[in-house]
């Protein structure tokens, strides 16, 4: 195998079906953890009967999840499912059972990935680069999610969580139920009336809710208010709202100053900032930021730094454009680049502190070209 087949094979594997377990509903769906149940009833002023559907609901959306990855389709937690995720939470942190339990029926460990301040601004740049395109995306995500729950759980689980849920279990009546209260806001719920419609009128206005909630903003996390860690949404002042600001700047400070200056395509660009929302942690973002956005500063006095950075950022981008299929031709040297730079940034990730980087965007130093 060739050097530069070995290193695309490393950074671009994924799982194959093959190596995915596709477990037997019916035996899945009797799995019971009692100790789950008397914790979240210790956060939760919840009965041990509704504690008990909540916990069966959970391992059904685990289910599904598991599904969803086998089949390359992300499935996310909404506003309307938030007492499931907070029920996940509370199965999460019983990690020997926890663990088993997905080793046992899954076959891999099933991560929770919490909604962060990130993802927040990933969606403001996307949001800022092509709304209607965001629009397309998010509505078609929807979709298929609802499809997906459909046909492996059934028209009633979808009106459970989506309908139900969304009017029992807004994020105020959440608060309401913790044990203390941790208020924040949250949207109104679907209507009720959404019951008695077809099952395309239903897909379709749970779709279009769901879809208003991610592109506007969304409120929270997903946590309710109480905090996931310092990647928490609710703890970031970048977490509400996907709009427009900044200045028109992005967290990909290097290739946004690149960018600006007509020195980097905008397919190259815009490829950089999809790759960065969808595959890099949070950790190695702001291990990115502590070096970038001090150096994104030289660069406006040193065209040496300047000349410098450039082709480094270049090839990186460039390969990645072209591994995600943006551009038509990668590069070795960029291959080389996120070898070492991406464990490197999250190496420093782990010891730095966030920098703000709409700070270099909020000053007129460099325009955006048209």
């Amino acid at each position: 195998m060739q050097a530069e087949d070995f290193l695309t094979e490393i950074l671009t594997k994924k799982p194959s079906s093959d190596e995915i377990i596709m477990p037997d509903y019916f035996q899945i769906k009797q799995y019971k953890n009692q100790d789950v149940i008397e914790k979240f009833r210790t956060k939760f002023n919840i009965d041990e009967d509704e504690a008990q559907d909540l916990f069966n609901e959970t391992i059904k959306y685990l289910y599904v999840a598991h599904i969803g990855h086998a089949k390359g389709q992300d499935i996310s937690i909404s506003e309307s499912t938030s007492i499931i995720d907070e029920m996940w939470h509370t199965f999460v942190l019983f990690t020997k059972d926890y663990c088993n339990f997905c080793e046992k029926y899954f076959g891999r460990y099933l991560h929770h990935a919490p909604f962060t301040s990130r993802k927040g601004i990933a969606l403001k740049e996307a949001k800022a680069l092509n709304p209607d395109g965001l629009r397309d995306e998010v509505i078609n995500g929807i979709k298929n999610q609802l499809t997906l729950i459909e046909t492996h759980l059934g028209i009633e689980t979808i009106q459970k969580w989506y309908i139900k849920y969304d009017a029992k279990y807004t994020v105020e009546k959440i608060n309401q139920l913790r044990k203390p209260d941790a208020e924040i806001k949250g949207y109104l719920p679907i209507s009720l009336e959404g019951i008695g419609v077809s099952k395309e009128e239903l897909i379709g206005k749970i779709t279009e809710h769901n879809a208003k909630i991610i592109i506007e903003g969304r409120k929270s996390c997903g946590c309710s208010g109480k905090g996931c860690g310092a990647g928490c949404s609710c703890n970031s002042r970048n977490s509400v709202g996907i709009g427009g600001g900044g200045g028109g700047g992005s967290s990909r400070v290097i290739c946004t100053y690149f960018y600006k200056k007509g020195m980097l395509e905008r397919e190259i660009w815009e490829a950089d900032l999809k790759f960065t929302r969808n595959h890099l942690s949070s950790v190695t973002v702001r291990g990115y930021h502590a070096w970038a956005i001090p150096y994104v500063k030289l660069m406006r006095k040193s065209p040496l730094a300047e000349k410098v950075m450039f082709p480094l950022a270049f090839h990186r981008a460039k390969e990645i454009a072209y591994q995600t299929g943006a551009w038509h031709e990668g590069s070795v040297y960029g291959k080389i680049i996120r070898l070492v730079l991406e464990p490197a940034c999250f190496v420093l990730g782990l010891i730095a502190k966030q920098k703000d980087w709409e700070e270099l965007w909020n000053t007129p130093s460099i325009e955006l070209r048209s």
